[in-house]
């Protein structure tokens, strides 16, 4: 199949591209900026989209089979700029979902959060659970994620599926991918940069951490599966760890690998347990692709990238 990976040289948009080449898909990857088709992933094209441009976009969604919806501001730039996020995250989602649907795309897969339920996450979370969140990440997805369910729902031979992420771990597909202010990879990096690991948030805080190669997965199983009968899967482990926690495996996964036990150095020495119980629930997710526990296995390659990347600077 042919397709489009918008924010494809992005931090998940890259690995999604990789692995769904490797799948034997012909991919394009969708950029802001004018781009080659760079070494990590040599066989893809590269389209710079113009997302005020609805012309343009049909354009760029001709004779592609499936969407892969990446592109989107982060939360900090988010938060720094309501209206941009509104205007990229939703307005430009929705463009992008009528020119699918009117240039025949069969699949239309859209990266959401799950920081759309609540902030902080807490509690035990189903997709059926109420959506809360006010900030302007949360709800700018939100806003796109109403859309897409919209146009879909009488949309003839086009599917919408929107997949809700926790919290990501592994290695991007090149350096320069934003993605380095992200917990578990700031801390790598520190590992292979100085030896030493600092950490500035109450290490007893609780995430939900999934595997990247989990998200890809999942993807290239909806693309081939027929009715799928979701429109909204959470993407998680639907289990917790502490920062902590992460940190003792990345300490222990560079002892196995370096020979060296980075330090762990804390700036807010809160242990106080975190007691918001969550529990982002994975049920539908089951149903479509096997979860293994691949945590480690992620770290590692992180942890490799970093020292290559990072290692001798």
């Amino acid at each position: 199949m042919r397709i489009l990976v918008t924010g494809g040289f992005g931090y998940l948009g890259g690995r999604i591209a990789q692995s769904l080449s490797a799948e034997g898909h012909k991919i394009v990857l969708g950029s802001r900026t004018k781009q080659q088709s760079p070494r990590w992933l040599p066989d893809a094209d590269v389209v710079q989209i113009e997302w005020n441009e609805p012309e343009f976009l049909l354009a760029v969604c001709d004779k592609i089979d499936v969407i892969v919806h990446a592109a989107g501001m982060n939360a900090q730039d988010c938060l720094l700029d309501p209206e941009g996020a509104i205007e990229f995250n939703s307005k430009s989602t929705e463009r992008l979902v009528k020119a699918s649907i009117n240039a025949k795309v069969s699949k239309f897969i859209y990266l959401s959060t799950a920081h759309v339920y609540c902030s902080p996450l807490n509690g035990k979370i189903t997709e059926e659970s109420p959506v809360l969140n006010k900030h302007p990440y949360a709800l700018s997805h939100k806003i796109a994620e109403d859309a897409i369910l919209f146009h879909s729902k009488d949309a003839k031979n086009f599917e919408g599926t929107i997949l809700r992420l926790s919290n990501g771990v592994g290695a991007p597909a090149n350096r320069n991918a934003n993605c380095w202010m992200l917990a578990v990879n700031d801390f790598c990096r520190q590992a292979m940069e100085s030896g030493t690991i600092e950490i500035n948030s109450p290490s007893a805080v609780e995430r939900d951490f999934f595997p990247i190669e989990l998200l890809c997965k999942t993807i290239n199983s909806i693309i081939f599966l027929d009715n799928l009968n979701e429109n909204i899967i959470n993407i998680s482990s639907s289990r917790t760890k502490s920062l902590l926690q992460i940190i003792e495996i990345i300490t222990k996964r560079a002892e196995k690998l370096f020979g060296f036990k980075p330090e762990i150095i804390f700036k807010n020495n809160d242990l106080i347990p975190n007691k918001a119980n969550l529990k982002i629930s994975n049920n539908k997710l089951r149903k479509i692709v096997k979860i293994e526990d691949n945590l480690e296995l992620e770290i590692d390659q992180l942890l490799l990238k970093c020292n290559e990347w990072f290692g001798n600077e």
